[in-house]
């Protein structure tokens, strides 16, 4: 089946990517984390809802073109808003047409119940820009599709593209949805590339970042190496917080990401960037200070249209093959514990020394951690942990469904909550006074899909020039500021129970 929809879309994808197009070294995109414009009871409807989010899409689009972008993505759910029911977003959806099959121009062509598209094409067309937008599709069916709901109606979260002529160009159907039950899933997984004069994009949704399908497909089998990602991203401290999850794909798989999120700080939904490959972030936000509660975020930058995939600064010489012969036996059992990080129990070891060498073992799964610390004034309890298995849990179990579907092994060292180990695995810390002089964390993994990423104090990424990632392992020869924690984050597809 698998198969059979590769071959079928690949057909269908935009060939013009695979074909070799001469392009500038670089381009300039923006994104833009949009604080959602929610209506006002009994005074706002859905069409003036609407209005009021767009004229903020068509003021962001026109700063980004002043400043010279070629492209700029926009968030996920940034039109309707989150927490919406099957029902109640109906009225913020629209039919679109599959470009594949249809040329349209809704800006010089405009058709009834279609504004959304109308704004969005001449936007792009007026500012001579590429837009990403997420919105609601809706496409009507009946009895003669076995597939079609029992209220007449598919009803996706979707994503556009509109070329700098108005053109819709592209549209994505998002496959792995998030306790979205306004939302189907399509009846089978979409594969969408676009092309552009200056570069060749795929294309895909929040949550679809943890899947091989479509992400890592768009990247091995469709040759893509940009990548637009409209998202919806409610931090998981601290294995998953956005710019965190953002960063780690980009190096992890050496593309170009851009990433606009939707900005409610309140909920946890921030952080926003465009990353390069190896080279990480170029630019990015994370900023849920009280002040920045109401207020959207554009970011432009220069992107090298082919990725860096040369590691900045270190070169990891070691191999975990070779060392796990002899240091997986050096797991002192006496020392560990089990503490639950993010929904997931892992099993930890404590950084009791300044310096040392630990390994620490889950499910036959095994981490090492080579390390040396600058005493802090504060003395902060850090631990080593190790995971390997299936998603537990989340958030909330309102939003769970799916993601225990992901099997994944992770290597982890964090500071702790406070001064007792119970306290490890918090989501709570932000801050921390220890400097790490020398970190270098691997493990044996089963997968080659690893993620890595080092945030350090207040929830910023560590700069690249700090660490890098190589043969699967993150080494640091000293980073400057406080360590919160990094984490080795390795995705086994091939266990998922999807």
């Amino acid at each position: 089946m698998f198969l059979h929809t590769i071959m079928t879309l690949a057909v269908v994808g935009d060939m013009l990517g695979a074909t070799k197009v001469t392009r500038n070294a670089h381009y300039t995109a923006a994104v833009y984390e949009h604080f959602h414009r929610f209506g006002v009871p009994l005074f706002d409807t859905p069409a003036s809802v609407l209005a009021k989010n767009l004229d903020v899409y068509e003021k962001q689009a026109k700063i980004a073109a002043d400043m010279g972008a070629d492209i700029i993505v926009f968030p996920e759910d940034g039109l309707h808003g989150v927490w919406q029911t099957r029902n109640s977003i109906l009225p913020y959806l629209e039919t679109i047409p599959d470009p594949r099959r249809t040329r349209w121009c809704p800006c010089t062509e405009p058709k009834e119940n279609t504004e959304i598209q109308y704004r969005l094409s001449c936007m792009a067309k007026c500012n001579g820009i590429v837009i990403v937008a997420n919105m609601g599709d809706v496409q009507y069916c009946d009895k003669t599709d076995p597939h079609c709901p029992s209220d007449g109606r598919y009803q996706f979260n979707t994503d556009v593209v509109f070329d700098s002529d108005g053109l819709l160009i592209a549209r994505y159907h998002k496959e792995h949805l998030y306790g979205e039950s306004q939302f189907n899933t399509p009846t089978q997984c979409e594969f969408v590339t676009f092309n552009t004069s200056f570069a060749y994009f795929g294309i895909f949704t929040c949550f679809d970042i943890l899947f091989q399908n479509p992400a890592v497909t768009l990247v091995e089998k469709f040759g893509v190496k940009n990548v637009v990602f409209p998202t919806a991203w409610m931090d998981l401290r601290p294995i998953l917080t956005s710019v965190q999850m953002q960063q780690a794909w980009a190096i992890g798989l050496g593309v170009n990401v851009l990433a606009a999120n939707y900005h409610l700080p309140l909920f946890n939904f921030v952080g926003s960037g465009i990353y390069s490959g190896q080279q990480g972030a170029v630019v990015y936000t994370h900023d849920d200070s009280f002040w920045s509660f109401w207020k959207g975020k554009l970011l432009v930058a220069k992107v090298p249209t082919e990725p860096s995939t040369v590691n900045s600064k270190h070169t990891f010489k070691h191999k975990s093959h070779i060392l796990f012969q002899y240091t997986s036996a050096y797991q002192d059992e006496r020392a560990t514990f089990i503490a639950n990080m993010a929904g997931d129990n892992y099993t930890f070891t404590p950084l009791r020394t300044t310096k040392g060498i630990l390994v620490v073992c889950n499910h036959g799964f095994c981490c090492h951690l080579t390390y040396t610390m600058i005493q802090s004034i504060v003395d902060e309890l850090y631990a080593f942990g190790a995971f390997s298995g299936f998603r537990a849990g989340g958030i909330s179990s309102i939003f769970d469904a799916g993601i225990n579907s992901t099997y994944y092994q992770s290597c982890a060292v964090m500071k702790c909550g406070g001064d007792q180990t119970f306290t490890c695995g918090s989501g709570s810390v932000r801050y921390a006074d220890t400097v790490f002089d020398e970190l270098i964390m691997f493990g044996n993994f089963s997968t080659p899909y690893i993620y890595p990423s080092v945030i350090t104090d207040g929830l910023r990424l560590a700069p690249v020039s700090e660490w890098t990632f190589d043969s699967g392992g993150i080494v640091s020869e000293g980073l400057t500021k406080p360590l919160v924690t990094a984490v080795l984050y390795g995705r086994w597809y091939e266990r998922d129970t999807e």
